[in-house]
């Protein structure tokens, strides 16, 4: 996945988290598992500018 797809993803999960309806009717775990898959796109989203930065470097 590019770097574009990380960026459309993270903003689709943002978008449902940030939905009062699904936060509020969605089981707990799902809202967990969401929030979870965030953090990890997150962390991969930095590492890859962390790389980026490096080979501009060069």
């Amino acid at each position: 996945m590019g770097l574009s797809g990380f960026f459309k993803q993270a903003e689709s999960i943002l978008r449902k988290l940030g939905n009062e309806g699904f936060v509020s009717k969605a089981p707990a775990e799902v809202v967990e598992a969401e929030k979870a898959k965030l953090a990890e796109l997150e962390g991969q989203l930095t590492a890859m500018t962390a790389q980026m930065e490096q080979l501009k470097a060069l």
